[in-house]
């Protein structure tokens, strides 16, 4: 089962000033009250930060939603269906299966390391 508190309930890209383009300025905030403020390095061929975003906020946001709807689901449950979604969106892109899978580990690698070096604070604190 998820921590209520580890779910996410705001998401937005923050301003970051003349940061930008190589970081994505991105901010989350749980139901107890953490908020956290994650640069999200940007991989060298990023068309659009701003679209990636957005992306990400309505993504979690409807994640969100789906996880208070089923109510008992476990972190692997959730982890499971993103890793399937990006199988799926790699799939689609068409591109040779080693190099799609060298690019998603590295993507994961490089977010998930952001995450580590976020800087959270209280909830209206910010």
């Amino acid at each position: 089962m998820i921590s209520v508190d580890a779910l996410p309930q705001i998401f937005f890209p923050f301003n970051r000033g003349s940061q930008t383009m190589k970081k994505l300025p991105f901010t989350y905030v749980t139901t107890g009250g953490k908020s956290a403020n994650v640069l999200f390095p940007m991989h060298p061929q990023t068309r659009s930060p701003e679209q990636v975003g957005k992306l990400l906020a309505s993504t979690l946001a409807a994640m969100t939603e789906q996880i208070h709807q089923a109510g008992d689901i476990s972190n692997g449950d959730v982890l499971q269906a993103l890793a399937m979604a990006m199988a799926i969106r790699l799939e689609l892109t068409g591109v040779e299966r080693t190099t799609g899978l060298s690019l998603a580990n590295q993507l994961i690698e490089t977010a998930y390391q952001a995450t580590a070096k976020a800087i959270t604070v209280p909830a209206g604190h910010a």
